[in-house]
């Protein structure tokens, strides 16, 4: 059965967008999570492209008659969406990196747990702040920016034809990877800097009365410590992720553009 021109012509449309969704399901945190069953993200993903991409809507033009000429053009949209949800998820990844830090002064690196985000091995704090910022994530509707970002896309790079450039999306990839790293280092800054203060006064301590096991006191004195700054520091981590998840999709978006 050959479909009528238009109706085919709509089709390859459609499959365009879908590719470019199907990238950032891949790649884009929670749309990712291996928590969510894989024919519910294809499911999501086709109603998404439909929604994005709706019958009657004009074709792009210079659709390729070609099979090779369209894969590539499938291959490029995927391309697109996968860089949307790399840039998206390098915000978690920072995250992460910061409360590792926290964890290993801590000690909290002897107890290894799984992480759901990045389904790998990770301490409690690691674990504990990656949830805590998914659940803000989803409070301030960040899945739904990440498909505006994705809409965004749509409307500003053109389906076929596109050209993406390589030098200029790494340089906005490396930018955004090292103001990213500036958060990490900015979570990490109160339990890092508190346990320092408290292993420079247990150093004097031990100079004081070398008699005492300063050793076994640090254990469960930086375990205190710790989690008590990161209690009190959550709050205003919590107002912090307000402006870097904004600013992570306007950064996403344009990484690709």
């Amino acid at each position: 059965m050959i479909l009528p021109e238009g109706v085919m012509a709509y089709v390859m449309g459609l499959g365009l967008v879908l590719a470019r969704v199907s990238g950032l399901m891949v790649a884009s945190p929670i749309y990712s999570s291996r928590a969510v069953p894989p024919l519910v993200k294809a499911g999501f993903a086709l109603v998404l492209a439909v929604v994005l991409f709706p019958p009657g809507t004009v074709p792009p033009a210079g659709l390729p008659g070609e099979l090779l000429s369209f894969t590539g053009a499938l291959l490029l949209n995927l391309v697109v969406g996968l860089a949307l949800g790399f840039a998206a998820t390098l915000v978690f990844a920072a995250i992460q990196t910061g409360a590792g830090l926290m964890g290993a002064q801590i000690g909290f690196g002897l107890s290894q747990i799984i992480d759901p985000m990045f389904e790998g091995a990770a301490n409690t704090l690691e674990t504990f702040y990656t949830l805590f910022a998914t659940m803000v994530f989803l409070t301030l509707s960040g899945h739904h920016w990440l498909i505006a970002a994705l809409r965004r896309t749509v409307e500003l790079i053109p389906l076929v034809g596109m050209n993406l450039a390589p030098e200029p999306a790494t340089g906005r990839l490396l930018v955004l990877a090292a103001e990213l790293w500036m958060v990490a280092f900015q979570i990490a800054l109160p339990v890092t800097g508190a346990l320092l203060l408290t292993d420079v006064a247990l150093g004097v301590l031990a100079r004081a009365a070398p008699q005492m096991n300063v050793f076994a006191l640090s254990l469960p004195l930086k375990v205190i410590v710790g989690v008590v700054v990161a209690l009190v520091t959550l709050p205003a981590f919590a107002a912090s992720l307000d402006g870097t998840f904004r600013t992570m999709t306007a950064q996403a978006a344009m990484v690709v553009r």
